[in-house]
């Protein structure tokens, strides 16, 4: 026995301007609808919790502070000297 899916249409009008910014926010081959629910999704910085370790946290919170004030240049250098060209 095989069961499929049905998926459902919906026409929705948009201004030219919406639908540039939409257009904008494509990935790759991705559809309208995959970018319209990716960007409405439910996930938040909270999902991130935990992820990263209280030494990778460290780091970052240390090179944070060391790049601040740093110029454009200045700061190009510095990552490529850390992680490499």
């Amino acid at each position: 026995m095989c069961m499929r899916e049905r998926m459902g249409y919906k026409t929705i009008s948009l201004s030219e301007d919406a639908y540039n910014r939409l257009f904008k926010r494509k990935l790759g081959s991705e559809s309208f609808s995959d970018v319209i629910i990716r960007l409405t999704s439910d996930t938040t910085l909270r999902n991130f919790v935990g992820l990263l370790g209280d030494d990778t946290c460290d780091e970052i919170e240390k090179n944070i502070k060391k790049l601040r004030g740093q110029s454009l240049d200045q700061f190009t250098e510095s990552i490529v000297k850390d992680w490499g060209s």
